[in-house]
């Protein structure tokens, strides 16, 4: 009786297990299968593709010139998020685009910051790297968890209602990129390190100023078609902030 016990009692244990080790293997063939497509991925998509990515998304949505040094994407480092970094990048315009609207005065000091010989420059930083959720992409989704943003600079003019600096990007509202509108793109945390410097002007409104930062980060989810709607929190270590508003001087520590 004992060892007929035994065995029944053997064999309901290895039926309680059967589902378990189905699904084990179900999941271990899938992480083998990921896996394999990450180091496929690793191996195809070298410097020099990923560039010629990053150049032709630039020419779809961008009016202006995207420079950079180097571009990277690591499979592993931020599991399971995918990870990208591009060194010394800068986003840059013709010198002679806003020339007629960058009119002297008390404020040319920080009208003309950011401005070169042949090309004046909106956004520069250092290092930019960020996390993409590889399985949001997979549903046609643009999910970035991560930003970080290394010494970046912006240089922000606004000279009348229909000219600034920043409309260099690319809507659906432009004839040229009617069928290539920015995509929706969800965005979690950002941080800005290293110094960010902030320059802004509205000669409209008289307002010129620069904001120098240890660091700044935003925390939340929002969505570049909607940024109106979105819920974000900022957080600012030692900020100097000095301009002018109107016949006003402001500065601030």
């Amino acid at each position: 009786m004992k060892e007929g016990n035994n065995k029944e009692t053997e064999t309901s244990k290895g039926n309680a297990g059967g589902p378990f080790r189905k699904v084990l293997k179900v999941l271990l063939w899938i992480a083998g299968i990921w896996m394999t497509i990450l180091v496929a991925l690793q191996v195809l998509i070298s410097p020099k593709v990923l560039s010629g990515f990053v150049d032709k998304f630039a020419s779809e949505y961008i009016d202006g010139d995207l420079s950079f040094s180097k571009v990277r994407l690591r499979m592993f480092r931020h599991f399971p998020n995918v990870g990208l970094s591009i060194e010394d990048c800068a986003l840059t315009y013709p010198a002679e685009r806003f020339d007629s609207l960058e009119a002297a005065g008390p404020q040319a000091r920080l009208v003309f910051r950011g401005t070169g010989e042949t090309a004046d420059t909106l956004i520069s930083v250092r290092r930019f790297s960020a996390g993409l959720n590889a399985g949001a992409l997979l549903f046609g989704k643009i999910s970035i968890p991560h930003v970080i943003v290394s010494q970046p600079r912006v240089f922000a003019h606004s000279y009348d209602s229909l000219n600034a600096n920043w409309n260099i990007f690319k809507t659906s509202q432009d004839s040229a990129a009617s069928e290539t509108a920015f995509p929706d793109i969800e965005i979690g945390r950002v941080r800005l390190l290293r110094r960010p410097l902030i320059v802004y002007t509205d000669s409209r409104d008289s307002i010129f100023a620069m904001a120098s930062i240890r660091r700044m980060s935003f925390d939340g989810k929002y969505k570049l078609k909607d940024i109106e709607n979105n819920k974000v929190s900022l957080s600012v270590d030692s900020m100097l902030v000095a301009g002018r508003i109107g016949s006003d001087t402001l500065s601030l520590r």
